[in-house]
This record gives C-alpha cells, structure tokens and sequence, in this order.
C-alpha cells in the first residue's frame, strides 16, 4: 500500500480541475457567444491581453503556494528500499 503526500494530492486535484476545464472548453453552449467576441484579436495567433497575464501570473502564484506549503514539514530523510 502506498501513500501520497499532500502535495501530490493538491497536484492531482489541480490536474483533474484543469482538465476539467480544457473538456469543458470543447462543450457547445459554454462558449459558444465567446468567439464572437474574439475578433479583436485579428488573423493574429492567439489574444493575450491584461486578464490573460493576470490569469497566468495568479495560477503560477497559487501553485508556488500550494507547493511551498505543502511540502513545509516534509521529512527530509531519504528512504532506503
């Protein structure tokens, strides 16, 4: 039997959300009106603006976070087999 640490637990959580999200990206009716709104951007890539660094710079933030103090008390022996 093999246990988890906290860490992986929040890493396995935050994975299964973020999957979550990118499936619920590909479901007609929840962004459906979004592209519509997207042609600002132009025959350009992809759209970057302000809420898209804010976005990206909060999730880096967050995830430190998370590993940073979940990891705090982590025993720092290494395990013989």
């Amino acid at each position: 039997m093999t246990s988890t640490t906290p860490v992986q637990q929040a890493a396995r959580l935050v994975g299964i959300v973020f999957l979550l999200v990118g499936i619920a990206g590909f479901i007609p009716g929840i962004t459906t009106n979004l592209y519509d709104g997207l042609d600002f951007a132009g025959d350009a890539w992809v759209p970057i603006n302000d809420a898209d660094d804010w976005l990206h710079l909060g999730l880096a933030v967050g995830l430190l976070a998370l590993g940073f103090l979940l990891t705090r008390d982590r025993d720092t022996t290494v395990a013989t087999t």
